[in-house]
């Protein structure tokens, strides 16, 4: 459905009804891989529920977008190499050399958590030994991570611009880790580090995040975040739909949950402000970013969530929703309010 001109008429008739857990579309991961899988394995209670943010390294590594060792020759992709991996992104191939983390041999990582309280957990590819072994010799002290055995290379939040990682732009992003398998987590303080590998209830089993992974489907990235202050939305998300070759159209696919009563208006706002004929907070028409703008809805249990399907034009940054979040056009879009700037984007990893 291309701009306003029957949106209306194409709602109605395109709302997906969920039963349980069941995928918002056609296309989505089977149980057990995916967005909703790397959900499950983190706690649904404190730093994930606030913002979370996937990254499939595997599927680019598929791609031939990225190798096992760094970035590949197809550069359209690129910028969505390092969603998952926070501020490990910038760090690239020194991050292996210094702490043994090899973020492009990964299977997948997450990111979560605000300021102060953020982690990242990394899984598949990672040495446990060499990466314990590099911890310890820039200063980590074994102790409890929680209740999980660990390395300590600081107090929780502390900042140290003397640090054993400053080189890499990391003040305290290793302050704890834990590494466990094929596993390693990392982050400020205790509490996020416990979080990212996992707890008595996941964020895949919070019912509003739940139903924002049924409504993004089959993405190679995500982001889950709670707006810092709106009036009127409850939590947005964003994705990059799984291309199946280099060569295949970039499909974003945004999705917004409106607060209890909201729903009438976040979705005037929403599908009005976000199609072919609008623009941008930067006055460009979305119609040179977007060849195809199409609008449904999720509803799973109680909750009901607004998509909109973004087919990219060429040239088009193939993160452009996710770029929409991080300047706060979202809240614009959806009518919750003047556009904020909520988040900083993630770079790809430097090479």
């Amino acid at each position: 459905m291309r701009g306003m001109g029957g949106v209306s008429a194409f709602l109605a008739a395109a709302v997906l009804v969920l039963p349980g857990c069941s995928g918002g579309d056609g296309s989505r991961p089977t149980a057990g891989s995916g967005l909703r899988a790397a959900m499950a394995e983190v706690s649904g209670d404190g730093p994930a529920a606030l913002h979370f943010e996937y990254g499939d390294m595997a599927h680019w590594r598929e791609l031939g977008v990225v190798t096992g060792q760094g970035p590949g020759q197809d550069k359209t992709w690129l910028p969505a190499v390092g969603y998952g991996l926070g501020e490990l992104s910038r760090a690239g191939r020194l991050l292996t050399e210094k702490t043994g983390i090899a973020p492009y041999a990964a299977d997948h990582a997450v990111s979560i958590g605000v300021p102060p309280d953020t982690a990242v957990r990394v899984d598949g590819g990672v040495d446990a030994g060499t990466v314990e072994d590099k911890l310890t010799g820039l200063g980590g002290r074994p102790g409890k991570v929680g209740e999980h055995d660990g390395l300590s290379l600081a107090d929780d939040h502390a900042l140290d611009p003397q640090g054993p990682l400053i080189e890499l732009g990391l003040l305290n992003q290793f302050n704890k880790a834990v590494v466990t398998g094929s596993t390693v987590a990392v982050g400020t303080a205790a509490a996020p580090v416990s979080a990212a590998l996992g707890g008595t209830r996941s964020l895949a089993e919070v019912p509003s995040h739940a139903a924002v992974a049924d409504c993004l489907g089959d993405v190679v990235t995500a982001t889950v975040t709670v707006p810092g202050d709106s009036r009127t939305v409850a939590l947005y998300g964003v994705g990059l739909r799984r291309p199946a070759a280099p060569g295949d159209t970039a499909v974003n696919v945004i999705c917004v949950v409106p607060k209890s009563g909201a729903i009438p208006s976040v979705r005037q706002a929403f599908t009005t402000g976000l199609t072919t004929e609008a623009s941008t907070t930067q006055g460009k028409p979305y119609g040179g970013l977007a060849k195809e703008i199409t609008h449904d809805e999720v509803v799973n249990g109680d909750v009901t969530v607004l998509r909109a399907t973004l087919t990219l034009t060429s040239g088009t940054s193939v993160t452009f929703a996710h770029q929409m979040l991080a300047r706060g056009e979202l809240d614009g879009v959806a009518g919750s309010g003047d556009p904020v700037n909520l988040l900083t984007p993630t770079p790809a990893p430097s090479s």
